[in-house]
């Protein structure tokens, strides 16, 4: 279906109040030779629908945890691919996939704590 810029710019207008900011993520080597992968670079700040996931089937389809991952929502995708990372006020999220449709691009997120 042909979704009209028009409507794209409304319904990130209305939908899209949250801001996120998108990290390249940095590889670091530790002593014994353990790589760890965490937020780098900034690479840009995007205005989106941000959702922590409280649908436990919907977490389960995507293979997230209720009520910690989330789900973000923009009518223009910005350039991040899996692997890369989503700050939301003060959590990060890995991007762990992206699923584009008609009117908008949803990117599945996974909280990351300071173990991950």
């Amino acid at each position: 279906m042909k979704i009209p810029e028009q409507f794209k710019k409304q319904q990130a207008e209305v939908f899209q109040d949250r801001q996120v900011s998108h990290h390249l993520p940095a590889v670091s080597v530790g002593v014994l030779g353990t790589e760890t992968v965490t937020p780098g670079v900034l690479q840009g700040v995007y205005n989106v629908n941000f959702r922590v996931l409280t649908d436990a089937l919907q977490a389960q389809e995507y293979g997230l945890v209720v009520n910690r991952d989330a789900i973000v929502k923009t009518s223009f995708p910005f350039d991040a691919k899996e692997g890369d990372f989503l700050k939301y006020r003060s959590v990060f999220y890995r991007i762990v996939g992206t699923q584009p449709t008609d009117a908008y691009t949803a990117y599945l997120l996974k909280a990351v704590d300071d173990g991950d």
